[in-house]
């Protein structure tokens, strides 16, 4: 597929999703019941003076859930 196949493909698929977005955006799948006690935790990776993105939780050897992030400086006026 070329660039010009690519936009104009999805120009089509995004054209659709407008015209009937009841179709494309509903789950064709039950809600399990563990999906549904799933709860919002917040923030939970938060430093303060620090903005914190691109969290990535990562299964490492040792059995263990590490989550690497990027911090970047806050920088304010």
């Amino acid at each position: 597929m070329n660039r010009k196949q690519f936009i104009h493909q999805s120009s089509l698929i995004s054209a659709a999703i407008c015209i009937a977005p009841d179709n494309f955006l509903t789950s064709w799948e039950p809600v399990s019941d563990f999906a549904k006690r799933l709860k919002p935790v917040g923030r939970a990776l938060e430093l303060e003076g620090y903005y914190v993105w691109c969290n990535t939780p990562i299964k490492g050897p040792d059995g263990k859930i590490h989550v690497f992030s990027h911090d970047g400086t806050v920088k304010r006026k």
